[in-house]
């Protein structure tokens, strides 16, 4: 009878430790799976500001080249030599001559000043890019952790289910043994009676 309380104790301890790392991972998972949640947001964010850098690039492209050409006009009128106007060759007299220099300085003076807007926001949004890139590899690195702990879950699960059913045929053991004991140990019992069971008794224990 001792060994059998002995091994059903011993069961009983692996299907406690069994339980309660099943509940630990049950546990990781679900914080995961909390953290998870934001993937597709993030995902979202990053399209976004991929998007806005594409644009964000673009115009400051066209920024440059037009500043390029405002400045190139500029200064062919203030090189310009007698009353007819080297970019549109209509007659232009000084006043008109100076105006459009200053309407075209004026102009560049803009597009430098909204170069150095754009230029910023870019900054920005690509710092932005960084950190929402660097989250979302987090992310996928959680998701390859949680399939880890999924495919440790099922082993733990299954050890527990075999644990279970050991401890279902121990405790049939254990309770066959202990009627057993009882009737053998009756007085009005025969003894062919009691040699009987014995037999039964050894063959339950190679079960």
């Amino acid at each position: 009878l001792r060994e059998e309380e002995k091994q059903i104790l011993e069961i009983t301890a692996a299907k406690e430790e069994l339980s309660s790392q099943i509940k630990e991972i049950e546990g990781q998972i679900s914080e995961i799976d909390a953290n998870l949640v934001e993937k597709d947001d993030l995902n979202k964010r990053i399209l976004s500001d991929r998007e806005s850098m594409g644009k964000l690039n673009l115009e400051i492209e066209n920024l440059t080249n037009t500043s390029l050409e405002l400045k190139e006009r500029s200064k062919g009128l203030k090189q310009a030599e007698g009353a007819i106007c080297p970019l549109c060759e209509q007659p232009l007299n000084p006043e008109d001559r100076k105006k459009m220099v200053a309407d075209l300085d004026e102009q560049v003076e803009k597009n430098r000043n909204d170069y150095r807007d754009s230029k910023a926001r870019l900054e920005q949004t690509s710092s932005r890019l960084a950190d929402h890139e660097k989250k979302m590899n987090a992310l996928i690195k959680l998701e390859g952790d949680k399939q880890n702990k999924v495919r440790s879950l099922s082993t733990l699960q299954e050890k527990a289910k075999n644990s279970e059913k050991s401890m279902k045929n121990w405790q049939i053991k254990s309770d066959h043994y202990q009627a057993l004991v009882k009737t053998i140990t009756k007085k009005d019992f025969l003894p062919a009676e009691q040699e009987n069971l014995k037999k039964i008794n050894t063959q339950m224990e190679e079960v």
